[in-house]
């Protein structure tokens, strides 16, 4: 299990989430998975929500994201 307490940025924490956005394809939404920053798993979910994306299907913190995205772009 990963504590809210983050590894060396400032307190916030990756997700990755997988849910219904609502302004894709509407009005039936279109299921998109993407990761999200935030200092806990509340907070990513709240700001989900302002998103309208809903139906989440997985939220689950990937420690690993910060490292896969410097491998990519140095």
């Amino acid at each position: 299990m990963i504590n809210n307490t983050n590894y060396n940025n400032g307190g916030r924490m990756w997700f990755k989430i997988t849910g219904k956005h609502m302004q894709l394809n509407a009005p039936e939404g279109r299921t998109i998975s993407f990761w999200l920053g935030a200092p806990s798993r509340k907070l990513a979910l709240k700001e989900c929500k302002k998103l309208r994306i809903v139906d989440i299907e997985s939220c689950e913190a990937d420690s690993t994201f910060e490292q896969k995205i410097e491998v990519r772009y140095s």
